[in-house]
């Protein structure tokens, strides 16, 4: 509708038109719900009341510690750059894409989660390790392949999408793409530190991130502008990351490490294909679908096994 709706495009246009989408996706979920649990009556306790606060605050907390993250780069940018406004409106440029892939991402976190809570209920650690093993490979695989590909060909996608500041938003892209994986890892194994309910490891773990991302936005945002921020975000992200999965390897030593070397495998065969490219004279977007078609077979090849489609997701 904003493409082809009007002649011009107004910020006011897209809020209304966002705000539209909301209520028919609203009117829609009603209308799938059944009708008794359409409007649940509140007939709250003051002792439940506090049952219920006491079991949510530390997901309350490291919502409110996401929420501070994720908004926290682009309000430095603008109060700490040369340039605030122009310098916020590059990084922006950078993370659309991050964006968009991480809506399939958090889709696929959130459907792990119950399956996690259900298995370590039930302390099934066979089908916990190989749960563990699959989400990796199917989320963590492809998303350090985009990142290789992003790297190789920053300014491509940059170009495609904009005609303002490609270079300076591909640089900060790079290094976002890398955040991007990251951020995949932490949906696997931040899932299911929060599913065994270890809550609070998990919050100390955000407040780090969050205070490292502060100071290193601090240095490097007056400097370096929208890249600095995104360097900010690819250490604290990394960090955050990495801690999960020590977290989740110390409290569950069953789990094996099987994934890791399917995943390397198949990242190398996306940098051979990339630096095998770069010595035939071909033009950028050939070289672009050549990397991304051996990406492609390299995950369905090495990252993914025969049994994979069939036990995904376990059977409850």
């Amino acid at each position: 509708m904003l493409l082809y709706g009007a002649d011009t495009f107004k910020i006011e246009s897209f809020v209304l038109y966002q705000t539209l989408a909301y209520v028919i996706a609203i009117s829609f979920a009603l209308l799938m719900t059944p009708k008794e649990s359409r409007f649940p009556t509140l007939n709250l306790k003051l002792s439940s009341a506090r049952e219920m606060v006491r079991q949510t605050w530390p997901f309350a907390l490291l919502i409110l510690l996401m929420t501070a993250y994720s908004r926290l780069d682009g309000i430095m940018i603008e109060r700490l750059a040369v340039d605030g406004l122009k310098e916020a409106g590059i990084y922006a440029q950078a993370y659309r894409i991050i964006d968009a892939g991480n809506s399939f991402a958090f889709l696929y976190a959130g459907m792990l989660l119950p399956i996690f809570s259900r298995l370590i209920m039930k302390k099934e650690g066979g089908q916990i390790s190989t749960l563990v093993n699959q989400g990796a490979r199917f989320l963590i695989a492809p998303a350090g392949i985009a990142a290789l590909i992003s790297l190789h060909h920053a300014d491509w996608f940059m170009a495609l999408l904009y005609d303002q500041e490609i270079t300076k938003s591909a640089q900060a892209f790079e290094w976002l793409m890398g955040s991007f994986l990251f951020i995949c890892i932490g949906y696997i194994f931040g899932t299911f530190v929060t599913a065994a309910g270890k809550l609070n490891l998990l919050n100390g773990i955000a407040a780090i991130a969050v205070l490292i991302n502060l100071v290193l936005n601090l240095i490097l945002i007056p400097q370096f502008g929208a890249e600095g921020a995104a360097i900010a975000s690819f250490s604290s992200l990394g960090v955050m990351a990495l801690s999960q999965v020590v977290a989740v390897y110390r409290s569950h030593a069953a789990i094996s490490f099987g994934w890791i070397w399917r995943v390397i495998l198949c990242w190398a065969a996306v940098i051979g294909a990339a630096i095998l490219v770069e010595s035939v004279v071909i033009g950028e977007t050939a070289q672009l679908l050549w990397i991304s078609m051996v990406g492609v077979v390299s995950f369905v090849l090495i990252a993914l096994k025969r049994s994979d489609l069939k036990t995904a997701i376990p059977a409850e």
